[in-house]
Order: C-alpha cells, then structure tokens, then sequence
C-alpha cells in the first residue's frame, strides 16, 4: 500500500489505488453492500474536508480500491492527509490506514504564480 501519493496541480490522472489493510497486513475482507470512503484534509487541518467522496472497490478478496480525482480535487497545491472509512456489514466502521495518515502532495504546476489560482 502506498504511505505517499504525488500529482501536479489541476491534474485527474493517475487514480489513487491501495489495498485496505488490517494492521497484521491481511486484507480487509469486504462485500457487495460495504462502502469506502476517500476522505482528504489538509495536512495541518484535519477538521476542514476537501473530499468526502465513495470510492470504487475494484476486487472484494483483495481489498482493492480505487478514488478517481474529480475536477476541482487537485486545484490547490499543497500537502494533505487521507483515509479510507470503510463502513462493513452492519454498520463497522474501519479506517485505514489505522496508524497515522496518507500523505498526499499536489505539486505546483509549472507557469503557476502565486495570486493566479489554478
């Protein structure tokens, strides 16, 4: 599972993808009707959410998901850290990583200035 994730500014590729791992490193076991969701904040402010949104699950067994960056995700450059909340079956919820956070860096795009927006 990936502990960094980089992307330039105004950028939507590549997606963000990981394994949900328990903290022995099995793979959270999840079904049809589980949900996942990417939660993103800046790094240095966790109670203000930049994205609140459902990711996909790409295979049950693995564990494997994926968060596909809509417009107006990676607009501002600057350092954030993420989760996934995994809510299973009857409502358990389980964020990973469950020690500490993802590192997310949105890199400036060149010909950026500061004032001009994205």
């Amino acid at each position: 599972m990936f502990q960094k994730f980089c992307i330039k500014q105004g950028d939507l590729w590549p997606p963000l993808e990981a394994y949900l791992l328990q903290a022995d490193n099995a793979a959270i076991p999840l079904e049809e009707d589980d949900i996942v969701k990417f939660i993103m904040t800046p790094k240095n402010d966790r109670r203000n959410v930049i994205i609140d949104e459902e990711a996909e699950i790409v295979d049950l067994d693995t564990g494997y998901v994926r968060y596909t960056w809509q417009p107006g995700d990676t607009d501002v450059a600057d350092t954030y850290q993420a989760e996934f909340l995994v809510m299973l079956h009857g409502d358990t919820p389980i964020r990973v990583p469950n020690n500490g956070y993802f590192i997310i860096t949105i890199d400036h795009k060149l010909g950026y200035e500061e004032g001009q927006g994205s």
